[in-house]
């Protein structure tokens, strides 16, 4: 197992992204041609699970807008402060540790980067902060990134 997810496994958080996903009306088509035929989903949502040993849950929302997807939701069960906030490869959440969830979610084989840089893997959003309550508030707007590219995917939380 990766030293890193050992590391912060207690803090580890996986969930699926097999959301509740609405699809926006046939015929109107993405960059990529996808639509005409496709339903495209517009809205998703991410039920987060703790991994053994930690009491990590929360809920998310996922809208496609303006390009992007805008994810919002709480995160509760974390100790106060900064914590890594990732979608992963795959939507595997079957590994009590997490690590079945794969690395970032990284299409393009980017670098590591923060997440206002222009080369950083796609599912890298940062940091969420837990109050002293041990509850993030999320408010993220994923530029560039397309819902039906993550649905199906993993959430974790560092």
């Amino acid at each position: 197992m990766n030293i890193a997810l050992r590391t912060c496994a207690a803090l580890l958080l996986v969930a699926s992204l097999p959301l509740i996903a609405a699809a926006q009306p046939k015929g109107k088509a993405d960059p990529h041609g996808h639509g005409a035929e496709h339903d495209l989903p517009t809205k998703a949502v991410a039920v987060l699970l703790p991994t053994e040993g930690s009491k990590v849950s929360g809920i998310l929302t996922l809208t496609a807008k303006n390009g992007g997807v805008h994810i919002s939701g709480k995160v509760g069960g974390l100790t106060p402060g900064l914590h890594g906030f990732h979608i992963h490869e795959f939507g595997d959440v079957s590994s009590t540790d997490g690590s079945s969830a794969g690395g970032h979610y990284n299409p393009e084989g980017h670098m590591h980067g923060g997440p206002e840089s222009s080369e950083r893997h796609a599912g890298d959003f940062g940091n969420i902060e837990a109050n002293r309550e041990g509850v993030a508030t999320v408010d993220i707007d994923a530029k560039d990134l397309k819902l039906h590219f993550v649905v199906g995917r993993s959430f974790v939380v560092h």
